[in-house]
């Protein structure tokens, strides 16, 4: 597996400012990331993290330069080919050369808790290089949870990650998450395996086995009670998800 990167063209705004790099993939979210960026500007989060967008080329024009002065991002890289996973990689490679000391990641839909970013943030001050957001654990909240989706997690996703990677996660679906730049560094994580969500259960799994120092936070994570479903997986994604659980477990994505 060659650590070979998608296409893409990164535009940046301003200097770099705080140590940890705050990395959003989008795709087409409109209002959904407009409102979630503008919550990150009402906590002025921009004086914790450095906020870098990942926009898988979209083209319902929520993302214009303006806007994103005004909330404070410092970047957006454009990535042209693959998915969330391809995403990463662009935005993992950029951070890398700009020298971060670490990294939080989390979906631009707007469902989750952005106040949680500054207990990410702690605790990547804390030493640990892994730290995964739940909506499951104790102190934490979930709403709207679509039931298919919840049994997929909680009898599927969630139990097979945890027996590979020897911890009890009680998420692992969720990309609210920060990782130490040693750890994603020695993960390897720019190879051209990860296109798609497997960069989510390898590092679960990698974390653990390799003996980093690993902890979830109680996060919040809130679904529309009506409307559409704010997510990039379809029937045939969920299909394919089993199909890297299954790899992960005979040891594809391994270096």
């Amino acid at each position: 597996m060659e650590r070979q990167l998608p296409k893409y063209n990164s535009e940046y705004f301003f200097e770099k400012k705080n140590k940890y790099a705050l990395l959003i993939p989008t795709l087409n979210e409109g209002e959904r990331i407009q409102s979630q960026l503008r919550k990150i500007k009402s906590l002025s989060l921009e004086n914790t993290v450095d906020i870098f967008i990942l926009d898988s080329n979209s083209t319902d024009k929520s993302l214009e330069k303006d806007f994103l002065q005004e909330c404070s991002v410092r970047a957006k890289i454009v990535v042209f080919e693959g998915k969330q996973g391809s995403a990463f990689r662009a935005g993992i490679n950029e951070v890398l050369n700009e020298n971060y000391d670490g990294i939080i990641t989390v979906d631009g839909n707007n469902k989750d808790s952005m106040q949680s970013i500054f207990e990410f943030a702690k605790k990547l001050d804390e030493g640990y290089d892994f730290v995964q957001g739940s909506r499951f654990m104790k102190g934490a909240k979930h709403e709207n949870t679509p039931l298919i989706r919840f049994l997929a997690m909680k009898l599927i996703l969630i139990p097979w990650v945890s027996l590979l990677a020897k911890y009890p996660y009680t998420e692992v679906a969720s990309a609210f998450r920060a990782y130490s730049k040693n750890l994603i560094i020695n993960a390897d994580i720019l190879r051209d395996c990860f296109v798609s969500y497997e960069f989510l259960w390898y590092m679960s799994v990698f974390a653990s086995r390799n003996k980093y120092k690993v902890i979830e936070i109680p996060t919040e994570r809130c679904y529309p009670k009506t409307g559409k479903i704010p997510t990039k997986i379809s029937m045939r994604g969920c299909f394919g998800i089993i199909l890297q659980l299954f790899y992960l477990a005979i040891g594809k994505y391994n270096k």
